[in-house]
């Protein structure tokens, strides 16, 4: 972390390869990102616009108003009236009112209380537009990914998609924040400006002439944001899915004894983050450290000039150089928050980007036209599946599985035994072929009510940082406790789960790390069974298990035979001896199907083979 500034940590190509906002490209970009980001919200910001011009217009007003509030102390006037004191006398005149220190000054007083009014009702609806945009992004966001395909999620990096929905929908709330700022700076700035312009014209004029130049000196700074702000957006994307990675593999990190290296590899990401980190924070700060000796020179220059002029007035110098401290000031506020945009904006991008790619991956969640029914078969007609770079996954996979049996799927890996379940599931949709429910193509059925009436449980269960009960419940309110019970006991853990701490009220924690791989398992069985499936799909669920508990599993499938249709994938094979018909893959091809009895007495079949070298009683 040492030596931030050298190029020994400096990213290669870090100023040549990313574009920048200044081409025409870039600016079309940039701005094309800001109206489709907060299109919805541009009549909001617009409003704050109006009450920053009105808040930065009433502060104007009364500090002008200050000037012949002085005149009055100092015995009189001083020099001739400028065009805001003349409204003021004209109004005092139109109303009635004497034109007298008293009530001068009690209508500045007043002036600056309603400033206040309307600085707290700008600073309210900022923040209140600012917390609507971030909850409602993040929602939007959450919403897309539920309903992102299935092929598309298994793409993703580890961490990226938490990183997006959360972390950039901040960094987008931030880059509002920084627009409403930008806006709230320039019309203040510019407002300032006018009511300078009508104490003093020249000053103003000199005072712009200075702005212009320390925005022309600025501009390389601008450019530098805009490029490293880019590069902390993919490094941060990068670090966190090493992160997240890592932590899902932690036991084996520790196992293989390759935390040194993984610490290393994620210093790489943390010197290239730091690197950029500092590079845009200095280009954001640096301005300001101009700002301030340049703002105290000009004043000095202001009062020189106005002293050696012969037309030197302490009342209109005194507001002179109020206002052009507060434009100094609003300059450097609106170079900072065009700073703040600019490191931002690769944010938004991302999220444009995301939720293009979630568009296009949509889940296509087909309302149907036939409702389920399940009375006969569930059937693979000539079924193909590809998966992207990967060709020929399954080829042209036929069988039948009836209402109400047990069917076993066995074979070796990558025989695309755990695709068949996917497409159960309808996670893929064939290439080529139909799943058939009873005749009926399962196109023409919803998928929401495809899985209300399937349930799955895999090898890697599921475990959330609730309670039992909640974990089988599933976010599903309308299950009783009695139901949650009566499911742990078909799923053999309720005994377990009455000998730990709170009984279904214990928290299990982080991926379930209170109980024990079997528990789990069972806790997601029971999951499945809760909800009282037509067909329930078990993928390796006895992989990982001691005998005893696949014994348990297996008398489990014995009493639920009959009443649900269970689809077992196994990899040890005592699982499915009991099955009503085994369906062998191998190599995306249906090799073998039938009873156990026949397949094992054939010496030569998988199931004998592997029953063989599993000593599988028979």
């Amino acid at each position: 972390m040492v030596g931030v500034m050298s190029s020994k940590v400096r990213p290669e190509g870090d100023d040549r390869d990313l574009p920048t906002p200044y081409s025409a490209k870039g600016v079309v970009r940039v701005v094309s990102v800001l109206w489709g980001t907060f299109y919805g919200y541009r009549r909001y910001v617009g409003l704050l616009a109006l009450l920053a011009i009105f808040s930065a217009a009433l502060d104007g007003i009364g500090i002008n108003a200050i000037i012949p509030l002085v005149s009055f102390v100092m015995g009189g006037q001083s020099g001739p009236l400028d065009s805001i004191t003349q409204v003021i006398v004209s109004l005092f005149a139109y109303v009635g009112i004497p034109y007298t220190f008293r009530y001068l000054l009690f209508l500045i007083i007043c002036i600056f209380l309603m400033r206040s009014v309307v600085l707290g009702v700008f600073t309210y609806m900022r923040a209140r537009i600012s917390a609507r945009f971030m909850a409602s992004e993040v929602d939007s966001l959450f919403r897309s990914t539920i309903r992102a395909s299935w092929p598309y999620i298994l793409r993703q990096k580890g961490g990226n998609l938490q990183n997006t929905i959360f972390w950039d929908a901040r960094r987008e709330t931030q880059l509002l924040d920084g627009i409403i700022q930008f806006v709230q700076s320039t019309t203040g700035a510019v407002m300032y400006l006018l009511v300078a312009i009508n104490i003093s014209p020249m000053l103003t004029l000199i005072t712009s002439v200075l702005g212009v130049v320390v925005i022309v000196f600025l501009r390389p700074m601008l450019k530098g944001t805009h490029t490293y702000s880019q590069i902390v957006a993919s490094t941060e994307k990068a670090l966190t899915h090493h992160i997240s990675e890592t932590i899902q593999g932690f036991k084996q990190v520790k196992a293989s004894g390759a935390g040194d290296a993984i610490t290393r590899k994620g210093s790489e990401h943390i010197d290239k983050l730091e690197y950029a980190l500092a590079k845009t924070y200095f280009n954001q700060g640096i301005g300001s450290v101009f700002m301030q000796p340049l703002a105290l020179v000009f004043i000095v220059g202001i009062f020189a000039f106005s002293y050696f002029s012969g037309t030197f007035q302490v009342a209109a110098f005194a507001a002179t150089v109020y206002l052009i401290q507060k434009i100094f000031t609003y300059v450097s506020s609106t170079q900072a928050s065009f700073h703040s945009i600019l490191q931002f904006v690769p944010f938004a991008e991302n999220i444009a980007a995301f939720k293009q790619e979630v568009a296009r991956n949509h889940e296509i969640a087909s309302k149907g036209t036939k409702p389920f029914v399940f009375s006969e078969n569930l059937s693979f007609d000539n079924v193909s599946f590809d998966y992207e770079s990967k060709e020929g996954i399954l080829h042209g996979v036929s069988f039948d599985i009836k209402k109400g049996s047990f069917a076993g799927i066995i074979g070796p890996s990558g025989s695309g035994k755990t695709t068949v379940a996917d497409l159960i599931l309808r996670l893929f949709e064939p290439t080529a072929g139909e799943v058939q429910l009873d005749g009926v193509n399962v196109r023409d059925i919803s998928v929401k009510e495809w899985r209300n009436a399937i349930a799955y449980v895999s090898q890697d269960a599921f475990i959330m940082n609730a309670s039992v009960a909640d974990n089988i419940r599933f976010f599903d309110d309308t299950l009783t406790r009695e139901a949650i019970e009566t499911a742990a006991r078909q799923a053999h853990i309720y005994d377990d789960i009455m000998r730990l701490p709170s009984g279904f009220d214990t928290v299990l924690g982080d991926r379930g790390v209170t109980v024990s791989g079997g528990q789990r398992q069972r806790i997601s069985l029971a999951r499945a069974l809760v909800r009282k499936p037509q067909v329930l799909v078990l993928d390796e669920v006895t992989s990982s298990l001691d005998s005893e508990l696949e014994r348990d599993i297996q008398e489990m499938i014995a009493q639920l035979r009959g009443a649900i249709t269970l689809i077992v994938i196994a990899h040890r094979i005592a699982t499915v001896l009991d099955a009503d018909k085994i369906l062998v893959l191998d190599g995306g091809s249906l090799a073998d199907e039938g009873a156990p009895s026949k397949m094992l007495a054939d010496k030569d079949s998988y199931l004998s083979r592997i029953a063989s070298l599993q000593n599988a009683s028979v």
